[in-house]
């Protein structure tokens, strides 16, 4: 069973803030299933990857070791920028996987922070399904797919690659120690849609197995703060920064 405390299927207790340091959200959420209880802030800036080639024509990528497309490298480019400016990291922790690595890039290049390269922060591995749609898997396994509409069932596992559980554990794994390694420190992570939905989701006490939660957008922008007591989520998926980059659509938004 994953170790998640019981805290976090709490409902949420939103604040409005209209004062602070740096760029305003308009409502603060507040979780208490992740805290660090030292008195002190860990910020987490969470950074989904830019868009692939395989996001654009709704292949499951998983842990293929797939590159940025030509949009997917201006999308890096871009979030970079807006993490430097309005959210300056100490440090920057990132998936091994080629798209996560080549997202860094940009913004290792404005800050000078050589990223830190964690296995534990790839994408789910979807084993012999990847490189498919989920049509084709639809047509080769359709028990499978019945399957993965019981959203609450953690045993359930991709032939050949892992288990919701297990994958789940591992997520949450890697960002509580994120947290507890950096104290006081803001810290980019550097991701995938899969990794950073199925996170808010356990956080928010949501089915992490629902493939909603993973509409994120390429670079998108989750801005979290790990207090003692609670977790407060000060941004969700902002796409601010890629205004008038062309062609965001649905294709790029989930992560597969």
């Amino acid at each position: 069973p994953l170790a998640i405390p019981d805290a976090t299927r709490v409902p949420c207790r939103c604040v409005v803030t209209t004062s602070g340091k740096g760029p305003t959200p308009n409502a603060i959420e507040q979780w208490p299933g992740l805290r660090h209880g030292r008195d002190d802030t860990t910020e987490l800036v969470l950074i989904r990857h830019g868009r692939t080639a395989a996001n654009r024509s709704g292949v499951f990528q998983g842990s293929m070791d797939v590159p940025l497309d030509e949009l997917g490298l201006r999308q890096a480019d871009a979030v970079a920028m807006r993490v430097s400016q309005d959210f300056p990291p100490d440090r920057i922790v990132c998936s091994t996987l080629s798209r996560a690595r080549t997202t860094a890039i940009p913004l290792s290049r404005l800050t000078g922070i050589e990223p830190v390269y964690r296995d534990e922060l790839q994408e789910m591995s979807f084993g012999e399904y990847e490189g498919k749609t989920w049509q084709e898997i639809e047509r080769i396994n359709p028990s499978f797919i019945a399957q993965l509409g019981n959203y609450s069932d953690e045993s359930v596992t991709w032939p050949g690659g892992e288990s919701r559980g297990g994958f789940h554990a591992r997520i949450w794994t890697a960002m509580e120690r994120i947290v507890h390694e950096h104290h006081g420190l803001r810290v980019a992570v550097i991701s995938h849609g899969g990794v950073i939905g199925a996170f808010m989701a356990l956080l928010r006490g949501q089915a992490p197995g629902d493939p909603a939660i993973y509409s994120l957008r390429n670079c998108s922008i989750t801005h979290l703060h790990v207090r003692d007591t609670h977790t407060e989520v000060h941004r969700f998926n902002d796409v601010d920064h890629l205004d008038g980059i062309e062609e965001i659509g649905r294709a790029e938004e989930i992560d597969l």
